[in-house]
């Protein structure tokens, strides 16, 4: 049931909102591959183990990266890499046995900051000059 008040859709609240999140959750395609972040330990026999971190990444599931049809050139290069590095990693995958998991080389975890918001600088010279008055006002007769 949807209610409406004051032109704001109260349709999903409480049980309903959750409800609809299961439903898309039932929905989704469940990925087979995953890429896994972590470092590579050894305990004292020289075994090794991988310790990731909490969550995944679904390789199979994800959406390729869009490739734009103008504009910078190394960036859509670098977006058809991208596609090509998901590809390769999906195709190594299909070789392994279900629940197989190996160590991927050359694969590379970047770590990265997100840039602090800049201060752009203001006054004369780095604001757009008025284009546009603002009409009088209307003057109301007495």
């Amino acid at each position: 049931m949807t209610v409406q008040k004051n032109n704001l859709d109260y349709s999903m609240t409480f049980g309903e909102r959750a409800a609809a999140r299961r439903q898309d959750k039932e929905e989704r395609q469940k990925a087979e591959f995953w890429i896994n972040i972590g470092v590579v330990l050894y305990d004292g026999d020289g075994n090794e183990g991988l310790v990731t971190l909490p969550f995944g990444l679904p390789l199979d599931t994800m959406i390729e990266a869009v490739i734009p049809r103008s504009g910078n050139e190394d960036f859509a290069i670098t977006q058809r890499q991208r596609n090509e590095l998901r590809a390769q990693l999906l195709d190594y995958g299909k070789t392994f046995a279900p629940g197989e998991a190996r160590i991927v080389p050359n694969l590379v975890a970047e770590l990265r900051r997100v840039n602090t918001e800049r201060t752009l600088p203001t006054g004369e010279g780095y604001s757009l000059p008025k284009l546009f008055e603002a009409p009088a006002p209307k003057s109301e007769a007495a």
